[in-house]
């Protein structure tokens, strides 16, 4: 029996269409329902084409990817919030630096956090 394969996107035509399919794109939904569908299909499932997709993200932001370990941290980092001033308040605030160490900071109103030696994603000495 046959199966119905949907089509699959290069990586090649995903980083083409990245100013026009991302989630950063104000015009978003500027090409059609099932090629947005492949570009999101190729983000979740080719590891190199969503580390790129993050560096650029956080080019985006105005920050350098490679100022960081890697660029899980850099994407998964402090970021600057109009809607919460202090880190600790953001939920998209996911690893933090402390002095010469990171932390997954811990949500309870005050400033602790969890030290981790490593990147929670990709395993990566921090």
């Amino acid at each position: 029996m046959a199966r119905n394969r949907k089509p699959r996107m290069s990586c090649t035509e995903f980083r083409e269409l990245y100013p026009v399919a991302s989630e950063l794109n104000p015009e978003k939904g500027a090409i059609d329902g099932p090629t947005q569908d492949m570009w999101f299909d190729h983000l979740n499932r080719c590891g190199d084409c969503s580390d790129w997709y993050m560096g650029e993200s956080v080019k985006v932001r105005g920050e350098d990817p490679t100022a960081h370990p890697c660029v899980h941290v850099a994407y998964y980092g402090p970021t600057h919030c109009d809607e919460h001033p202090n880190p600790f308040d953001c939920p998209d605030v996911v690893v933090m630096k402390f002095g010469d160490e990171y932390g997954l900071p811990v949500r309870d109103g005050g400033t602790s956090y969890i030290t981790i030696e490593n990147c929670p994603w990709c395993g990566k000495h921090l």
